[in-house]
């Protein structure tokens, strides 16, 4: 029996930093050594990087991710009115 690994850690590796997931890059950093942040240490300090899976957002991103990327770079923000209200009044509590 066989079974596939949930993803390719050589496609792509190149530019693993802008071009994966976080779930890619700490599956591929357990498994493989591959991907890992401490590799790179800006993208270690930050909890999402708003660069990867950019062009579908919408489709690929946590709600978690698309807040945070909205309110910290301006990337994945539904720019309509009730969305952007939602955002603002939208707070975490980090200590939960």
């Amino acid at each position: 029996q066989t079974t596939s690994s949930p993803f390719d850690c050589s496609a792509g590796y190149s530019n693993w930093v802008h071009g994966w997931s976080l779930v890619k890059q700490s599956w591929c950093c357990q498994h493989f050594g591959k991907g890992c942040a401490e590799a790179s240490p800006a993208l270690a300090a930050l909890p999402y990087d708003c660069s990867a899976e950019l062009t579908n957002w919408q489709e690929s991103w946590s709600h978690g991710k698309q807040t945070w990327c909205c309110q910290h770079s301006g990337q994945g923000c539904d720019r309509s009115p009730a969305a952007a209200a939602a955002a603002a009044a939208q707070t975490f509590d980090c200590a939960t």
